[in-house]
């Protein structure tokens, strides 16, 4: 996040969310949490929100790929599954070489662990220096996360369309 973004953490994005709720905003929107620990433990108490038809609360996929990543904590390295605990959104741009996470804080909320990407500065900012595609570029897992934004935006539009039939059809 740039400095100066209004809403940045999760609790921030939380507590916007229900401002959103509240004022019963009309405005479609989505809202994609990370596929870590404080993501999904953000992402479940969004879920106990009633969150309005115009809306869509999303967490980063799972990605197999994840299921057996370098870690790192204070015994030192293993192999282990980070969806769910450490999966940011920096891991699905193209990691090469040997990408690694570090355990930081406990949740107590989803009892997990939270990682972070080691250099994922460098990553990101490896993936916005573009100005082209890369052929040598892995898309494939940010492609998926932008396939479930897409998908679910055309599943909240079939459901305003539906809508608007049956209250044409309740209508004549």
């Amino acid at each position: 996040m740039e400095e100066g973004y209004p809403f940045s953490g999760t609790g921030s994005l939380f507590r916007f969310l229900q401002g959103l709720i509240s004022i019963a905003v009309q405005n479609k929107g989505i809202v994609v949490f990370d596929n870590d620990a404080e993501g999904l433990a953000t992402f479940n108490r969004c879920t106990q929100l009633n969150v309005p038809a115009n809306m869509r609360i999303l967490r980063l996929p799972d990605f197999p790929e994840f299921c057996d990543f370098e870690t790192i904590d204070p015994n030192g390295r293993h192999r282990t599954n980070i969806n769910g605990q450490g999966a940011a959104i920096e891991c699905y741009l193209d990691l090469g070489g040997e990408p690694c996470i570090r355990w930081k804080n406990y949740n107590a909320a989803v009892d997990a662990y939270h990682g972070e990407l080691i250099n994922k500065e460098l990553y990101t900012r490896n993936f916005l220096n573009q100005r082209n595609r890369d052929e040598g570029y892995d898309y494939e897992k940010i492609a998926s996360v932008l396939d479930m934004i897409v998908k679910n935006c055309v599943l909240m539009r079939e459901a305003t369309l539906n809508k608007e039939l049956g209250d044409r059809i309740e209508n004549e």
